[in-house]
């Protein structure tokens, strides 16, 4: 049971904040920032 868990929080982490910076980085454009706003939650402004 640890095992798939461990995997599915592996997984859902690296995938999400890997997704943001890749997408800034790489096209930091406005529809970008409000991607990261929206998945963030408007945390950051």
């Amino acid at each position: 049971m640890k095992l798939p868990n461990a995997r599915d929080g592996k997984r859902a982490r690296p995938q999400v904040p890997g997704t943001r910076h890749l997408a800034i980085n790489v096209e930091p454009t406005n529809e970008a920032r409000a991607a990261v706003r929206v998945l963030r939650g408007n945390r950051d402004g």
